[in-house]
């Protein structure tokens, strides 16, 4: 048994020593590999806005549409990027019974379609922070046609929406990928 533990031991420090020269000359490398996290939004630029205090990321191939051409009475801004839109509401310009509510309660009292008690409406957490987040297919709208997706979030006195008509699994990839970007700056 001691003639065992001595052979082992001896087997050992010769392996020990084989590799301890072979790291020191540089003939053998010790490595272990990490799995590599890729950042699907690396590369992206950065659209901020001070007036509003947020910021969003985008591709670089896409362009934003500043034009600012559904803006009202109700939506105060918004910027386009491939046909999803990111709008900044008013709290304070949203109809007198909708004062007060909570955000869900907002969202319900202004968009009249959504069935807010719908299991297709969540919390859902995109980056840092948490969406109210709708689903809608076939709502029964004169203007909305086919599958929309939305999510809310607030600050202050805004709402910031964001939208994507019909989108195709790619669109709707990169709809929340761009969710997962916003970020309050102030």
């Amino acid at each position: 048994m001691n003639k065992l533990k001595g052979i082992l031991i001896i087997i050992i420090v010769v392996l020990i020593g084989v590799f301890g020269y072979l790291y020191l000359s540089g003939k053998y490398e010790l490595s272990f590999p990490l799995k590599s996290v890729s950042d699907e939004t690396a590369g992206w630029r950065t659209y901020t806005n001070d007036k509003y205090e947020f910021e969003v990321k985008y591709p670089k191939d896409l362009s934003l549409d500043l034009s600012n051409k559904y803006a009202d009475r109700i939506y105060l801004f918004n910027v386009v990027i491939d046909d999803i839109t990111v709008r900044v509401l008013s709290k304070s310009n949203l109809p007198t019974d909708c004062a007060g509510k909570t955000l869900t309660g907002q969202i319900k009292c202004f968009y009249l379609v959504l069935d807010m008690n719908s299991n297709k409406i969540s919390q859902q957490k995109f980056g840092d922070n948490v969406f109210i987040y709708a689903d809608f297919e076939d709502i029964d709208h004169p203007d909305i046609k086919s599958r929309n997706l939305w999510a809310f979030i607030e600050k202050n006195d805004y709402i910031y929406q964001f939208e994507a008509l019909n989108p195709d699994t790619a669109k709707e990839t990169l709809y929340k990928n761009i969710l997962s970007t916003f970020k309050f700056i102030k």
